[in-house]
């Protein structure tokens, strides 16, 4: 298993005269490189405000096996966005995307209002649209049976900015999973998930090809399929 670090301190540096760089550091190397972690951004208080938001939501969370606070997923979906150009609302509903569905406990209600007067009504909008609806009358539902029906909710939403988010989502995703399995191995790493690695990623997949069609100028879907390509790789390796 990896290191849990706690969150020790969110600030911001100027690193040059355009951006703002957002600092998230974890005890107990606060120095140490891999336990500190950067978001170039412009200049904008309600992404910070997002951050804060996103750290109280996953309070306590980490990333499967790697052991990393949650909160460095949608932070470099973030830097991801902002690196190609995307717009504000996109970045903030990255950094906000799995508040509603993960937060615990489970209230999608309470979380959407949150993200709303957080971020405004837009984000709030792709964030919704991003999101898994968990439960069915207080009825845990199947994964698949959520994953199903997330993928085609946003997909006729035709919300491109959440089509965006996606992507970046499955690019980090994808890239934790592909080093979790070299780092642990195949079956090590399938014993953390609700169905077949390789059912996931054909599901990556088959996004990916949909967008592609509907929104050609996806700056991030190349990076995709080479990330999709390295990780079918880990899992063709670790399965001979």
């Amino acid at each position: 298993m990896g290191v849990l670090y706690q969150l020790s301190y969110i600030g911001l540096c100027r690193p040059d005269t355009k951006n703002w760089a957002i600092l998230l550091c974890f005890t107990p190397s606060f120095n140490a490189d891999d336990k500190c972690y950067y978001c170039l951004m412009e200049t904008n208080a309600t992404l910070l405000a997002c951050i804060q938001l996103a750290i109280e939501s996953h309070a306590g969370q980490t990333r499967r096996l790697l052991g990393t606070p949650y909160i460095i997923h949608p932070v470099r979906m973030a830097r991801e966005l902002e690196s190609i150009g995307a717009s504000h609302d996109a970045i903030a509903a990255a950094l906000l995307h799995d508040v509603i569905e993960d937060r615990k406990p489970y209230d999608p209600k309470l979380m959407f209002e949150k993200v709303t007067q957080t971020a405004g009504a837009r984000v709030a909008e792709i964030v919704d649209n991003l999101s898994e609806l968990k439960q069915d009358n207080g009825e845990d539902l199947p994964w698949k049976v959520r994953v199903t029906e997330a993928l085609e909710r946003l997909i006729n939403s035709n919300d491109r900015d959440a089509w965006l988010v996606k992507v970046a989502d499955m690019l980090d995703n994808s890239r934790d999973l592909a080093e979790s399995i070299r780092t642990f191995g195949y079956d090590a790493v399938q014993k953390h998930f609700n169905a077949p690695i390789t059912e996931r990623v054909k599901k990556s997949l088959a996004f990916a090809d949909i967008i592609r069609e509907r929104d050609p100028d996806n700056l991030l879907l190349s990076k995709l399929d080479t990330v999709l390509i390295d990780l079918n790789t880990a899992v063709s390796v670790e399965t001979k």
